[in-house]
């Protein structure tokens, strides 16, 4: 991991834990990891991130569950979502 991949993880994993609560709009967990709502949708269909239905269509991330996606292996984010689980 390169210092500038290793800067991105540390910024992302600040980032979520400076959000109250232990569930995460989509907004939020895409603007932490800098995708859009529908490479996040797109992850949930490929089963690379977790969502958590907590009324009707009212989704959740549980911090968590991106806190683990953020330090996966050792990498970032992106890497740890694009690259095959393990």
């Amino acid at each position: 991991m390169t210092t500038d991949e290793k800067t991105q993880a540390t910024a992302c994993t600040a980032a979520a834990e400076g959000i109250p609560g232990d569930l995460l709009t989509i907004s939020e967990v895409a603007q932490i990891l800098k995708v859009s709502k529908k490479t996040l949708y797109l992850w949930k269909r490929k089963g690379r991130i977790h969502f958590v239905k907590i009324a009707g269509t009212i989704i959740r991330i549980p911090r968590g569950d991106l806190m683990a996606l953020i330090t996966r292996d050792g990498n970032t984010p992106r890497q740890a979502l694009t690259e095959p689980s393990r």
